[in-house]
Order: structure tokens, then C-alpha cells, then sequence
């Protein structure tokens, strides 16, 4: 990175103003800095890249594209969708006119622009672009990165109401697993996030008997590798939900306390992004029976503006975005009161046991809840 920042001082110097080196530089630089997660040093070089290549090159050029994708990308980074998605919007349709149908570039625009319509709780208009990439990889495998964020606007956008919704989302994971599996085949962190994922998106849609094994895998690796990890933790709410789900009320109990526990007092290591999952594992021990969760809250009242990324679990090697961080997509943040309740349509049966009461002893929800940082802010990932 020193040796770039060299190198465009030497081109500045060499050049003086507007040259196609000094751009490339400038372009290359900003792309780096965003990928090291330093996103906001990254904005300036890569708005004077843009303007550098608009006079330099003209209108739709190749070069000023590249340079868009860039800044479009990096301010995904930082959380700003309300200025990303209006700039792949006009890349995306640029290149409609320019380029084939099935065109890797082209595709990439359309992953690009889903995962923002995603971040941005605006599902609809996200999964028709992720599954159009989608039906690329068989082409071009490097847009195999689509999937899990299409499991992610799925499960996040299904109506429980359209029997089809929530199958899709099983589907989608039964396809994914092999693949998953042959990429990852060692037991490793990589893959115990690809489970979380997995599995999150699974209790999203109460599919509950797919769900409890890769939450279960998960955890043994996640308790092997990082025991003390505040996302072991929320493996361990997540996998007291599914076992909720099926019934089994007293696996379910110690894992539900633990995982909220576990999270709680780890705090202060969640990331601001991730907050909401503190939220969500005291809600599991509030509302033993009932599972809330995915986009049940109204995704649509996101702010553009919010932060964009989670780093709960990262993408895993060979799974990136093109031209894109290796850091994973934004999560779904839906805002929640303390006072809201379990939608009635994902609602189940409570069984008349005394975990509740003693769950709710323990735990003091009323009070902790008031508590914790990001409250009407939820992630609700991994």
C-alpha cells in the first residue's frame, strides 16, 4: 500500500494534472484502501478518479465505468446506499445497452446492485437481479458469490402467506451444501460461517428440521476453534431457536440462556452492525415457543444511510463479489420496540412449561432489554 501511495505522489509529480496514469493510480489506490477496510480514506481519491476520468475519457467510456464501479463499491463499504445504489442503477442500465445479455460484466452489475437493493431492505427489486446473476455461474463460476446473499433476500423478503417463499429458501440451501462442502471440505471457520448463514436463513422460514443440523455442525466447530467468541454464543441462541421450533424444550432452554448470556457478556467485542443479535437472542428467552425474525419487523423503514457491514462472518476464500471487498454484504436491519410483538402469522403454539418463568427470572428481560446498544437498529445475520 506504501509503494501505491508512492506512486501516485511520483505520477502527480511527473504529470501534473490530468493524465490516464495519474487516474489508474488514483483508481487503484482508492480500490485498495476500501478493501483494507478504510473506506472513508478511499472516498476522495476515487470521487477525483471519476472526475479525473470523465474529462480524460468522456461518457461511456470503459475507463470512467471502472472507475464508477469503484466509487459505487466503496460507498457500499461505508454504509452510504443512498449514494451506491443510484450510481449501480445508472451502471446497470449503461450497460444494458452496451453489452449482451449473459455478459459477465453485465451480471456483475446486476449481483452488485441486488446485494444493494438487499442491504437496503428493498427485496423485491433484489431478488430478480440475484437471480438473473445466479443463472450465470454456470457460465462464469466467479458469480457463484450470489447465492448466499439470494438466501439471505429469501429468507429476509418471504411471506409466510406463499408456501413457495419459504421452500425456495430450503431449496436454495440444499443446492448450496454440496458445493459448500466440496470448496470447504476441512472443518474450518470459513465453513462454520457459510453454516451460520445457512442456518440463519433456515430458522428465518421455521424450516426447523433443516436447519438444527448445520446450526449443530456449526457450533462444534465454532466451539472447537473460538470458544469464547461472542458469535459461538449467538451460534448456540440460534440453535436453541431451531430445537424451539421442533419442540424440544429442554435441549433448548440451557442453549437459549447460554448463547444470550454468552453475548451479553461479551458486549462491548459485538460490533455496533451487530448489535441487534444481543436483541434477538434476549427476544428467543422472552418468547420461548415464538421465533421472530428475518423481515418480519418491516425491512422497508431502513434508512439508505445506515452502516452497511456486518463483520459477524466473513465471505470465505474464493466467494468474493468482482470487483468488490472481500468483506461480506450488509445484513438486514430491521427497527424493533421493546414494545413489538411476535407476528401472528409466524407464531406457534406455546407449550404451558415452567422454562419460561424460570428463563425469564434469570434473565431480567424487561430491564436488560432498555440496555442494550442498537436496540431499534437489528442485524439479524449469523
Amino acid at each position: 500500500m506504501a509503494l501505491g501511495a508512492e506512486a501516485l505522489k511520483m505520477r502527480r509529480r511527473l504529470f501534473g494534472g490530468d493524465h490516464h496514469d495519474v487516474q489508474e493510480s488514483l483508481r487503484a489506490q482508492g480500490g485498495l484502501l476500501g478493501r483494507l477496510g478504510r473506506a472513508a480514506e478511499a472516498e476522495p481519491l476515487l470521487v477525483e478518479a471519476v472526475a479525473m476520468a470523465r474529462r480524460l475519457f468522456g461518457e461511456g467510456h470503459p475507463m470512467l465505468r471502472n472507475a464508477r464501479d469503484e466509487l459505487a463499491t466503496n460507498y457500499w463499504r461505508e454504509g452510504k446506499l443512498d449514494l451506491s445504489i443510484p450510481e449501480f442503477e445508472s451502471l446497470l442500465a449503461e450497460r444494458r445497452k452496451l453489452l449482451e445479455p449473459g455478459d459477465v460484466e453485465l451480471l456483475g452489475t446486476m449481483a452488485n446492485l441486488g446485494i444493494n437493493y438487499k442491504d437496503a431492505g428493498r427485496f423485491a427489486e433484489a431478488i430478480p437481479l440475484l437471480e438473473e446473476a445466479r443463472r450465470g455461474v454456470g457460465r462464469t463460476p466467479a458469480l457463484g458469490f450470489v447465492k448466499l446473499p439470494l438466501l439471505e433476500a429469501y429468507a429476509s423478503g418471504a411471506d409466510p402467506a406463499k408456501p413457495g417463499e419459504p421452500m425456495r429458501v430450503v431449496l436454495l440451501v440444499k443446492e448450496m451444501l454440496p458445493e459448500v462442502r466440496a470448496e470447504l471440505s476441512v472443518p474450518s471457520l470459513d465453513l462454520a460461517s457459510v453454516l451460520a448463514q445457512m442456518g440463519t436463513a433456515l430458522v428465518g422460514v421455521r424450516a426447523w428440521d433443516e436447519a438444527q443440523p448445520l446450526l449443530a455442525e456449526c457450533l462444534e466447530i465454532r466451539q472447537a476453534e473460538q470458544p469464547e467468541d461472542w458469535r459461538t454464543f449467538n451460534t448456540r441462541s440460534l440453535l436453541g431457536a431451531a430445537l424451539l421450533g421442533k419442540g424440544r424444550h429442554a435441549e433448548a432452554e440451557p442453549l437459549l440462556l447460554a448463547g444470550y448470556e454468552g453475548m451479553k457478556s461479551r458486549a462491548e467485542k459485538v460490533p455496533e452492525a451487530a448489535k441487534g443479535k444481543l436483541v434477538l437472542a434476549a427476544d428467543r428467552l422472552g418468547l420461548p415457543g415464538r421465533h421472530r425474525h428475518g423481515s418480519r419487523h418491516g425491512c422497508a423503514a431502513r434508512t439508505a444511510s445506515s452502516p452497511a457491514t456486518c463483520r459477524d462472518d466473513s465471505w470465505p476464500p474464493g466467494r468474493t463479489p468482482l470487483r468488490r471487498t472481500d468483506q461480506r454484504p450488509a445484513l438486514c436491519r430491521c427497527p424493533v420496540d421493546a414494545s413489538d410483538q411476535p407476528d401472528a402469522r409466524w407464531a406457534q403454539s406455546e407449550p404451558g412449561t415452567g422454562a419460561q418463568e424460570r428463563v425469564r427470572r434469570v434473565s431480567s428481560l424487561p430491564a436488560i432489554l432498555g440496555q442494550i446498544p442498537g436496540r431499534n437498529r437489528t442485524t439479524h445475520r449469523c
